[in-house]
């Protein structure tokens, strides 16, 4: 298994965070896939695997190597694993398509995107109806929150919830809190905010 330098420390050193990478990567990789192969964003940018290890590659070039030693063996786990979650969110299912009328959030937002879309406009052939292709506007636009809710359990009653439960089960819950939040950070704009991301936190569940 090729691992960058970053995923090399977590091998070395996630077992104390209850991270086994050898077992995760695999695991997740097969998550990633998922994204183009369970019939939505088949077109769409790739969010495979591949597109972690470019993440790799530019953080070996973005971060100053004088950062790069300096960081925790904490910093460095919640870095791999923000890498390889934050955009997992886009992962839909069959049974999320079925069940969307009943889905509050997508009926608003389905609601709002009619008033200003061309209902008039051809579709692709990736998009065999036109909900098809609202539904993968939804998940595109709520991928961020998702992850974020599938990390912190909070929607378990979701394959993806549980997998990813599954994935982590080892960790603490202060871990998959803050893999949450920075994988949700990728749509926002508060890093600046110190109350969301403190620079000190213990990690563990016991004291």
């Amino acid at each position: 298994m090729n691992l960058s330098s970053f995923e090399q420390r977590v091998n070395d050193t996630g077992s104390k965070y209850g991270i086994a990478l050898t077992t995760l990567k695999p695991l997740t990789s097969q998550l990633m896939d998922g994204v183009r192969t369970s019939g939505f964003f088949r077109t769409y940018t790739d969010h495979s695997m591949r597109h972690a290890q470019e993440m790799f590659a530019i953080l070996r070039w973005l971060l100053p190597q004088t950062v790069q030693s300096t960081l925790t063996d904490v910093e460095c786990a919640l870095l791999v694993l923000s890498v390889y979650f934050h955009d997992l969110g886009m992962l839909a299912s069959q049974r999320e398509f079925e069940s969307r009328n009943i889905d509050a959030e997508f009926k608003s937002f389905r609601d709002l995107y009619l008033q200003a879309f061309d209902t008039t406009a051809a579709l692709d052939i990736d998009h065999p109806t036109l909900d098809h292709f609202i539904f993968e506007e939804y998940i595109r636009h709520t991928h961020a929150q998702r992850i974020f809710d599938w990390l912190t359990g909070k929607a378990e009653h979701l394959p993806q919830g549980k997998e990813l439960s599954a994935l982590l089960h080892a960790t603490s819950d202060s871990f998959r809190h803050y893999l949450a939040l920075i994988c949700k950070s990728h749509h926002l704009n508060n890093l600046h905010d110190r109350t969301i991301y403190p620079l000190d936190m213990k990690f563990g569940n016991s004291e």
